[in-house]
């Protein structure tokens, strides 16, 4: 924001607060006014699923709210939305969705796909946040020169149950959880460790699973109390991707450490993330 031209690749498993965090920077970072006109420090684009430069140049003049003239071939398309980026004042954009800039196509087509992020930010020096999946990475490993431009990649990781920190820090997020639905007069009793327990194989780690969760306990329950049993059963109802051989809100369900630890390599495994050193 301050004139430094940065790109930051930031990566991370579905479901662990990616759309949030990029929520939170757009709130931090609001549309201002200025000398009559609006100035948008910060944008969030999505990338196209079929990326190309005139799909990606259409997604920048969306994240904009912007206008595309009628019949522009693509090179006037790019060069308005140049020219937007500048008249709003933008200092930084936010791909993201940014897997599907690598996901599909030839070595050529993310080749080409990363020089345009390249060129853009050169061209009109503007930081980019990249975010998206892990697999993205191949974006940055099929082209140096948008590598050589990068940040050390970040990575966010699930909540990790081997460690007491990651396991404090999921129990105060449950803990806020539990509080936000007695505001609303809701009788919750999740603290006790088993039910935590429970709950971190619900999700094994991920946030945003566990917030599904309680929306499904939520749903239908005119009693407005939410127990291992209603968590039961929004578990059986709700959550597809299911680590172990029973419910683990029910008291017939021993689930080990050793089991909560390898769904946890499991999904990291899944989501192309290193194992970290914990």
């Amino acid at each position: 924001m301050l004139g430094e031209r940065q790109i930051l690749p930031l990566f991370g498993p579905s479901r662990v607060g990616k759309t949030e965090i990029a929520q939170t920077w757009m709130a931090d970072f609001p549309n201002q006014g200025a000398d009559g006109r609006v100035c948008k420090p910060l944008i969030r684009v999505i990338s196209p699923a079929e990326p190309n430069q005139r799909s990606l140049t259409l997604s920048i003049i969306r994240g904009l709210d912007g206008r595309v003239l009628s019949k522009c071939n693509t090179s006037d398309l790019y060069n308005q939305a140049l020219r937007q980026l500048e008249v709003a004042g933008v200092r930084a954009i936010i791909f993201d969705e940014i897997q599907h800039l690598s996901e599909y196509g030839s070595v050529q087509k993310v080749r080409a796909s990363a020089d345009f992020l390249k060129v853009l930010s050169d061209e009109l020096n503007i930081s980019l946040i990249l975010m998206g999946l892990p697999c993205a990475e191949r974006l940055l490993s099929l082209n140096e020169q948008l590598r050589g431009r990068c940040l050390t990649t970040e990575l966010i990781y699930p909540y990790a149950w081997i460690s007491t920190t990651d396991r404090e820090g999921f129990a105060a997020g449950a803990q806020l959880i539990a509080e936000a639905y007695r505001e609303q007069g809701w009788s919750i009793h999740v603290e006790d460790t088993p039910t935590l327990k429970a709950l971190y194989a619900a999700c094994v780690g991920r946030f945003g699973l566990l917030v599904d969760l309680f929306s499904h306990a939520e749903t239908g329950n005119t009693r407005k109390v939410i127990d291992t049993k209603c968590l039961a059963k929004a578990y059986a109802h709700a959550v597809n991707e299911q680590h172990f051989s029973g419910n683990p809100f029910l008291s017939n369900t021993d689930i080990s450490e050793h089991e909560l630890n390898a769904a946890y390599v499991k999904v990291l495994n899944q989501a192309h993330l290193p194992i970290p050193k914990l």
